[in-house]
């Protein structure tokens, strides 16, 4: 019986460590024109941009972009423009979409941070003159990701827009969960020490 229940506490703790939160935000909750930054900051991210605004606009490419409103930076014609998402949540994935309305070629970049700026990760792609849409971006890490870098390069800097921002969280333990598990792992010890002593 002790057993049984030093297991199950076991198992509670793990299955409260494993879960992890996914958040997709595709801005169709915003008007045409809104500046984004902060709307976000209660799922765990606050968008900038290096050089000014970003700005909704509900005149969006094709796909993989959705319908409504897709986000573009204000002063994209400033060399190294790129828009950045920051979070304050431990966070091991990041997806974003971007693209134009085939009216030049862009090289289309990612990159993720972690809290001491160290790059940890990137990807890139071409998105070709004649795609009305986009393509995705993605990472995966094994450490945390402070701040991601997006941005695209073409005739113009950075002229592309982003929609269908993925990220998933690296869930920090609880207490209580953590008290569970060490409870869990603290009598499974004790029952296994009384099991040799009795031998």
């Amino acid at each position: 019986m002790k057993k049984s229940v030093l297991v199950i506490f076991l198992l509670v703790g793990l299955v409260g460590i494993a879960n992890a939160d996914v958040v997709s935000l595709n801005f169709d909750e915003l008007s045409d024109g809104t500046v984004l930054n902060t709307q976000y900051q209660s799922q765990g991210v606050v968008f900038s941009n290096s050089d000014g605004n970003l700005l909704a606009s509900d005149d969006t490419p094709g796909p993989p972009f959705t319908a409504h409103m897709a986000i573009y930076a204000k002063y994209y014609t400033y060399p190294n423009n790129n828009s950045i998402a920051t979070f304050s949540v431990p966070v091991t994935f990041f997806s974003v979409v971007m693209g134009d309305y085939n009216q030049d070629e862009d090289n289309i970049y990612l990159e993720a941070y972690n809290i001491s700026n160290t790059l940890i990760g990137s990807d890139s792609d071409l998105v070709p003159s004649s795609m009305y849409g986009g393509k995705e971006l993605s990472l995966n890490t094994s450490s945390n990701i402070a701040y991601v870098k997006f941005w695209g390069v073409g005739y113009n800097n950075n002229s592309v827009y982003f929609d269908n921002v993925t990220f998933e969280t690296n869930p920090v333990p609880e207490p209580a969960t953590m008290l569970l598990l060490g409870s869990g792992l603290i009598g499974l010890a004790g029952y296994g020490r009384k099991k040799f002593f009795k031998k």
